[in-house]
């Protein structure tokens, strides 16, 4: 499925498939971003701000710093109704790699889809536009 934009949205199988693609060292980032429906530049942020993870609501609260984007007018976004899951996700994804620049993180996910065999490819806002 594409949306009017041209972004890809994953099914069910071509989520399952395309995860299977990527090494597992990205991984959590991918599906932190996923489950979050995080713009890419926020989810950079959070693997700095862990703090930003309410781990006893199970929620993520982005302060106005964290969003930067022109258009936003809110003091702070908040992220909840996260799968139970998620704390063990959150865990590998801030013990791991910080996310790669944008532009290093297109050219994995464009390499991941050819390998997957999934067209058009996967690009930085897959994981939001396939989340909502």
């Amino acid at each position: 499925m594409v949306t009017a934009d041209g972004t890809k949205v994953l099914t069910v199988a071509e989520y399952d498939k395309f995860v299977n693609f990527i090494p597992i060292k990205f991984r959590p980032i991918f599906e932190v971003n996923t489950i979050t429906g995080l713009r890419y530049v926020e989810l950079q942020r959070l693997h700095d701000h862990e703090e930003w993870y309410y781990t006893e609501r199970n929620q993520i609260i982005l302060p106005k710093e964290a969003q930067r984007k022109v258009k936003q007018k809110l003091v702070k976004r908040t992220i909840d109704k996260l799968p139970a899951t998620f704390p063990y996700i959150f865990k590998a994804f801030v013990e791991g790699r910080r996310p790669p620049e944008r532009t290093t993180w297109f050219e994995n996910l464009e390499r991941w889809s050819k390998k997957a065999g999934i067209s058009p490819k996967v690009n930085p806002k897959t994981p939001r536009k396939t989340i909502e």
